[in-house]
């Protein structure tokens, strides 16, 4: 039974600033609505269309130029002219926050122009999936240096955008991640023919790709690590223990003897059935239980996809 939402649709995709540096964002998110800070302009004469009179105002009484002017209509034209199907975005939090809004406008005693959002403001897509600023394409996140309020995506740049928000992707896109994929599944076969030391130097590889500074040497004769690791930005310890095949009575052995003061790292790739259930529901937030599968996706992101393929050749 195919549960896919409906996809969104939109007449046109409108980037906002909610004030001076998205000041009014949280009480935009929080109340459900758009704020405009054009205090100075009159709301009646904006829903009546006299742009004329707007510009007047600008260069007469403001004492602006004429090409600001403009560039100020415009921008209040965005807002009093927009449909209930323009998308509206911002930025907040290192993600991207979306919105449709009705088309009425209010004004609150202190001029400011509001619309309320039809579904409220949401950082994520129609499947759920948050979207984060570092996901999404530069020239969409480069609204963000836009020193006016309102300015208006290309057709190029809106189709990515209503892409993202409908967690779709371009067949180039598909077909990529597809392979990338299917490479990372192809790993776990690879990971679990290691012997002992190479899976221990596969191990110190990912750590210090992901910033762990190892303070002990690999393997050796200590009883109860194979890896002292710290962070040196935080100053944080952890400990590892690798083990080809492990079974949950091997795995409590370590975590018995385990000082609670610092992160357990417990890697093997191929684990007993009772260590793969006791995984499900482990709940000590130190310890951390990794397998060939949680390995293969850091290999993934260290890029070590070729390293164990010629390893394994």
């Amino acid at each position: 039974m195919n549960t896919r939402k409906k996809e969104v649709v939109a007449s046109n995709v409108l980037f906002i600033r909610l004030g001076k540096g998205n000041s009014y964002f949280d009480e935009c998110k929080n109340n459900g609505q758009i704020i405009l800070n054009y205090r100075e302009v009159d709301h009646q004469i904006c829903v009546s269309g006299n742009w004329e009179a707007v510009r007047r105002h600008y260069i007469d009484t403001v004492g602006t130029t004429g090409t600001v002017a403009s560039n100020h209509i415009n921008q209040l034209k965005y807002f009093y002219n927009a449909d209930a199907n323009t998308v509206w975005i911002t930025f907040d939090d290192n993600k991207m926050w979306w919105c449709k809004a009705n088309m009425d406008i209010k004004r609150t005693s202190d001029n400011l122009k509001i619309k309320l959002c039809s579904n409220g403001w949401s950082d994520r897509d129609i499947n759920g999936e948050m979207l984060y600023m570092s996901e999404i394409n530069g020239r969409i996140t480069a609204k963000r240096g836009f020193l006016g309020t309102i300015c208006e995506y290309d057709l190029t740049d809106k189709d990515y955008i209503m892409r993202k928000i409908n967690g779709l992707r371009t067949d180039e896109n598909y077909r990529a991640s597809v392979c990338f994929h299917n490479l990372q599944k192809a790993l776990i076969p690879l990971i679990q023919s290691l012997n002992w030391s190479d899976f221990e130097l596969l191990i110190d590889l990912i750590l210090r790709h992901v910033g762990w500074e190892r303070v002990s040497k690999v393997g050796g004769t200590q009883k109860t690590l194979d890896i002292d690791l710290v962070n040196p930005l935080t100053g944080d310890r952890a400990w590892v223990q690798v083990k080809s095949r492990a079974s949950k009575k091997v795995f409590e052995k370590y975590t018995d003897k385990f000082e609670d003061n610092g992160k357990l790292f417990f890697f093997t790739h191929s684990p007993t059935k009772d260590l793969i259930k006791y995984k499900e529901n482990i709940d000590n937030k130190n310890v951390v239980l990794l397998f060939a599968e949680d390995i293969a996706k850091m290999m993934m992101s260290a890029g070590l996809a070729d390293w164990i393929i010629k390893k394994t050749q």
